[in-house]
């Protein structure tokens, strides 16, 4: 990166795409660019990094660099020709992203998607807001990504990953075909069993009102409560999910139940 001197153009002003933050422990990006009178871009005069006001957030690199150190914000002076500005560079650093699930269930060539969620932790391990997140899937034909949401394309498995600067975290994805759906079904006051196969099971159960959901005689994990709930089953017998009504007076209510089913493997 080189600094044009006085035999160059005289730049009048730097432009720099702010806020200026930095999520990795590496080189900042820069995306700045020197302008003359005109207000119009010196596309041979480089900008640089000359001096960091606090060094223990960031350290001025030899080449006109920067590089984040720790978390905070400091005053950085940008160079091209004559011309000096200063302005601020966060340091957002993060250890870890951590999705929501474990694992993920979908239908294959259906609009119930899953609405991703996830937190982004700093270096002491605590939650922040603001981080970019970008969403990718392994296999675009088994699953893809709208948004915060993912849908299943066809059965098979893939892998959904989440990317913050220089840290990623990943889950499985598995697709397969609509065994259970029950709409709109009542479920009474004493609750309602429906048969699950031996095999693996991913279901959703949402409700009007507040319900449990168990299987009898399999073993379910719930990744979710109140009026939603995820649940992952792997029965190794034929067995029964269990959904009953939890409200002061167990009113009967009514559930939407969907469950993709994978054999035994």
């Amino acid at each position: 990166m080189t600094l044009v001197g006085c035999g160059g153009p005289s730049v009048a002003s730097i432009q720099v795409s702010e806020p200026l933050v930095a999520h990795t422990a590496g080189r900042v990006p820069l995306d700045a660019r020197a302008l003359d009178q005109d207000g119009d871009v010196l596309a041979d005069v480089a900008v640089a990094v000359v001096a960091v006001a606090e060094t223990a957030i960031a350290r001025l690199g030899h080449d006109g660099s920067v590089r984040c150190e720790a978390n905070g914000t400091t005053a950085i002076t940008l160079g091209a020709g004559d011309h000096q500005t200063q302005v601020d560079l966060r340091c957002l650093l993060i250890s870890a992203i951590e999705p929501a699930h474990a694992s993920l269930t979908l239908e294959a060539a259906s609009d119930q998607g899953r609405t991703l969620a996830w937190r982004v932790l700093d270096l002491a391990g605590e939650p922040v807001e603001g981080v970019p997140v970008a969403l990718s899937v392994a296999d675009p034909s088994v699953a893809r990504v709208e948004g915060t949401r993912v849908f299943g394309v066809t059965p098979g498995r893939t892998t959904l990953t989440w990317t913050a600067g220089d840290v990623t975290a990943q889950v499985s994805v598995r697709v397969g075909k609509p065994r259970l759906v029950r709409e709109g079904m009542t479920v009474p006051k004493g609750g309602i069993d429906l048969p699950l196969e031996p095999g693996e099971w991913g279901i959703t159960v949402s409700a009007l009102a507040p319900v449990t959901v168990e299987s009898r005689g399999g073993r379910c994990s719930d990744t979710d409560a109140g009026l939603v709930h995820h649940l992952i089953c792997d029965p190794t017998e034929p067995t029964q999910l269990h959904i009953e009504p939890t409200g002061l007076l167990r009113d009967p209510t009514t559930a939407h139940v969907r469950g993709v089913y994978f054999p035994p493997s």
